[in-house]
């Protein structure tokens, strides 16, 4: 029995940028649950459920209204965007050959049930028996892609090397820290955590 693509989608959207901690609730809550529609799916698109989100600390400064865009990896959420955030996802339709039903991938759905993206945006992934899927947003994801690639290739660390880490909090400063510790074998690692007023800022 053929089963129905979803036509509709829970989603968060920022509703108001804290200059303080995150409301849930109250009269001035800092996201709002919403309803929207799912797009038709174009060439090499795919519909993607949402399995697990990553909950990262940038996700905070891309919310704040102190931010400054021009110093972000990535835009800040404008007010009435749907919140961003790294995910696993599951196709459960696709128009798109590189990409079939069923697979499990990665990429950037946000605070979406459902999504819709490119096939090139998207990774495959196939956990080994017994390791967690979720590795794929940490150990084995984007953060400790880019800490391994900065140490190894950037900054070309060795064990002879002591190695400053600012932002040590953050879930690429985190792989940093583990990787130049237990991989490389650096003699010294120095974390540099933020403190909650800068977190905030």
């Amino acid at each position: 029995m053929q089963t129905i693509p979803p036509t509709k989608t829970q989603c968060w959207l920022l509703k108001e940028k804290p200059f303080g901690l995150p409301q849930l609730g109250g009269d001035h809550p800092t996201f709002v649950k919403d309803v929207a529609d799912i797009p038709r799916l174009k060439d090499n698109q795919v519909l993607l459920k949402t399995v697990y989100l990553s909950n990262d600390p940038a996700q905070r400064v891309w919310i704040s209204p102190l931010a400054d865009p021009a110093r972000l990896y990535l835009p800040p959420v404008n007010v009435g965007e749907v919140m961003k955030s790294m995910g696993i996802m599951e196709v459960i339709e696709s128009k798109s050959a590189k990409i079939q039903k069923g697979t499990l991938v990665t990429g950037n759905p946000g605070w979406t049930e459902y999504s819709v993206d490119y096939a090139e945006n998207l990774m495959p992934i196939h956990p080994p028996a017994g390791l967690p899927v979720t590795h794929f947003l940490g150990a084995l994801g984007l953060p400790a892609f880019t800490a391994y690639y900065a140490l190894t290739q950037v900054v070309n660390a060795s064990k002879e090397d002591a190695i400053v880490i600012s932002g040590a909090a953050g879930a690429v400063g985190n792989m940093a820290v583990q990787l130049a510790k237990k991989t490389i074998g650096c003699r010294k690692v120095h974390r540099i955590l933020p403190t909650r007023d800068s977190a905030l800022s």
